[in-house]
């Protein structure tokens, strides 16, 4: 008889193992290559003495600006270290107030670095015990995770200090514990959620999150169609919900894009929809100045246009201002929009709109142009344009209205889109106006210009830079939307968002179907001579 299977491995001892040791090792392993990259100095042993670190700590809970400078020196950043930026320091003030808080700022600016600053500072220093991250997939949550982990075991300061102790670690979660008298007592715990991994039922012994930081919350490898876009805004209130009375929730992101769910949190909170609980806060890289001097000291846009490497101009404006615009298309180009200081007294002109109403004014935005001619400066101006979202028929009328009264003398025709239903659906809604006002509403025209057929008579005209705006009209919200619109167009078939494009070139065709386009100088034509046999 051979041996038992027991009897073959009698007295051979297995060795106890721990998942989380094996992950602390890796991690201590991969903290010891990067402290190649990233030294941090120790503190001399006149500052390590018992006194020193208490009073560290004591004024490290009050001012997370001392506990930054005091424990992630200048030495540790890879391309070189800058004072904190007003975004930054909002989003300090932020941790501590309630609410969901969503910083968009530029890219290139600490955004990400600065919450991990935070995350360290709220649990070592006990403001918080239990914290999550939140990203689109698991993957990018526990990456950042990872990083928390590896900053904490690599820095001598915080070691000695703090002396943290992982009892648990892995890419889903961490424990922590505090060791350091001068710090409450107690697990400190963090997790990985997603949008496949939900806040929700997560509780460590009986608290649930007691603040959430969101980052990579939607890139350009996220779908944004409109199912989608209303599942990322229900996940991200879930994952709000599910935290402990009183959370704080902030989320850093870029709004590069316009169909992207924050950029819609975004209109919604400018237009006074969100709940108080709600902010929402926007950093531009150029606002009359850099808003990072300290790093990137620019002196105009252009200069800071040229330290930040932008890929094109729909990139800048999205990616580094904020003002999410289409890739700019072929009808229209920046590079020949042209404004003007004042109205010439000779011009005319006519009001055009594509009247569309959206349900609770967001989505589709309607455009209403005015448009006037010029005979002595042979050029057209852009009197007044509205690019934006009407939820009622009233509103969109009084719009038109005062754009018709404010242009009295100069106004001689308004039209709007009449193709498909629109002409007696408007019909109907000036009718029920009228009813309301009991007074007349101007004549409308409503016409069915097909507008890539039309399309080249106006681009020649704004290439020519003989179609002006107002003063100023590129930096309001409303001309930062229409010019958007405008630059952006590449024809009816791209399906892109098109009513500025649409009013404007619509404008363009009915002020000379008006016949307000008078030329002054005469127009030299050639004419055979009748005795001239060729």
């Amino acid at each position: 008889m051979g041996e038992s299977g027991s009897g073959k491995y009698e007295g051979l001892k297995m060795e106890q193992f721990s998942l989380t040791k094996i992950f602390i090792e890796q991690l201590k392993a991969e903290a010891l290559t990067q402290k190649q990259y990233l030294p941090v100095p120790a503190f001399s042993a006149k500052e390590r003495k018992p006194k020193k670190v208490s009073a560290r700590i004591e004024r490290s809970k009050k001012d997370f600006f001392f506990f930054d400078k005091t424990y992630f020196p200048k030495e540790m950043y890879f391309d070189g270290y800058a004072p904190p930026n007003k975004m930054h320091k909002e989003m300090v003030k932020a941790v501590k107030k309630p609410g969901v808080h969503i910083f968009f700022g530029p890219r290139k600016h600490g955004k990400t670095v600065t919450e991990k600053k935070l995350l360290i500072w709220l649990l070592l220093n006990g403001i918080y015990d239990i914290a999550g991250i939140y990203s689109e997939t698991l993957p990018k949550a526990s990456n950042f995770l990872k990083d928390i982990i590896l900053i904490i075991t690599q820095n001598d300061r915080l070691l000695h200090d703090y002396q943290p102790e992982f009892t648990e670690a892995n890419a889903d979660q961490f424990t922590l514990k505090v060791r350091s008298k001068h710090v409450p007592g107690g697990l400190k715990f963090c997790a990985a959620f997603s949008e496949g991994r939900s806040v929700r039922g997560y509780t460590r012994m009986f608290g649930r999150p007691q603040i959430l930081f969101g980052d990579d919350i939607e890139t350009l490898e996220s779908s944004f169609a409109e199912q989608a876009v209303d599942m990322r805004i229900n996940k991200l209130t879930e994952a709000y919900h599910s935290c402990a009375e009183n959370a704080v929730f902030i989320i850093s992101a870029n709004d590069f894009l316009t169909q992207c769910a924050l950029h819609r949190i975004r209109l919604e909170y400018e237009e006074g929809l969100l709940s108080k609980d709600w902010h929402v806060n926007v950093f531009k890289a150029w606002d009359n100045k850099p808003l990072w001097p300290q790093r990137y000291p620019a002196k105009s846009e252009s200069e800071l246009k040229s330290l930040l490497k932008p890929k094109s101009e729909a990139d800048w404006q999205a990616n580094f201002q904020q003002n999410p615009i289409p890739p700019e298309g072929f009808f229209f180009k920046s590079e020949h929009y042209k404004e003007y200081d004042r109205l010439p007294d000779d011009a005319r002109g006519v009001i055009y709109c594509d009247p569309n109403l959206a349900k609770k004014a967001k989505g589709d935005t309607t455009a209403i142009v005015g448009l006037a001619y010029s005979p002595k400066k042979d050029q057209y101006f852009v009197v007044d344009a509205i690019c934006k979202s009407f939820a009622d028929s009233n509103e969109l009328l009084n719009t038109v209205l005062q754009m018709k009264t404010d242009y009295s003398q100069r106004i001689l025709g308004i039209a709007f889109d009449g193709n498909v239903t629109q002409e007696s659906t408007w019909s109907n809604f000036i009718k029920n106006w009228c009813r309301i006002h009991k007074m007349p509403f101007p004549l409308i025209e409503f016409k069915r210009y097909h507008v890539d057929d039309l399309a080249k008579n106006c681009q020649i005209a704004f290439t020519e830079g003989r179609i002006l705006f107002p003063k100023n009209f590129a930096k309001s919200k409303n001309g930062e939307r229409f010019l958007g619109q405008l630059f952006g167009f590449s024809g009816k078939k791209a399906n892109k968002a098109d009513d500025a494009p649409d009013a404007l070139i619509c404008a363009f065709e009915y002020i000379h179907e008006r016949r307000i386009v008078r030329y002054t100088k005469p127009m030299v034509k050639t004419v055979k001579d009748y005795y001239t046999p060729f």
